[in-house]
């Protein structure tokens, strides 16, 4: 009967302390389309984008400490853009021209409106500043050639 318990216990131990992932978290990553990753601020510095036309058009952004099993140490999903949500408010949104430069990436946001015409581009820039990620900073839209 003892070995039952202890058997319980190293069952519940293990469960408890099982990295926790909500289904919506890890099933997002079926729809990758590109990664890629650079060394930055003695961390990596991880990029993901995911299928414009997918149920999640987002790009993911990301900091890893590989001394300390792999952790994330901090993650930014850009799913919105001016306000407006990839997925819902446009008829077209996609990053393109995704570049590591230093300890920053940047990237072409392209887009089509739902009530205008006409394509635009914005270039965004994300640092990373020690452990964290810097608000990312974009030019004003401009019309795409």
């Amino acid at each position: 009967m003892n070995s039952m318990r202890w058997n319980i216990f190293l069952a519940a131990l293990a469960l408890a302390l099982a990295p926790v992932y909500s289904v919506a978290d890890t099933d997002v990553y079926r729809y990758a389309m590109e990664v890629n990753a650079k060394r930055a601020e003695g961390l990596l510095f991880k990029y993901t984008r995911f299928n414009s036309e997918s149920p999640y058009p987002c790009l993911r952004l990301e900091l890893i400490n590989p001394k300390d099993d792999w952790a994330v140490v901090e993650r930014k999903d850009i799913c919105e853009m001016n306000s407006l949500s990839l997925a819902n408010d446009f008829s077209y949104a996609g990053f393109s021209k995704i570049e590591f430069h230093g300890s920053a990436v940047s990237f072409d946001f392209n887009y089509l409106l739902n009530e205008e015409p006409g394509e635009y581009v914005q270039t965004c820039t994300v640092e990373a500043k020690g452990r964290s990620l810097s608000e990312m900073k974009c030019t004003d839209p401009q019309a795409a050639n």
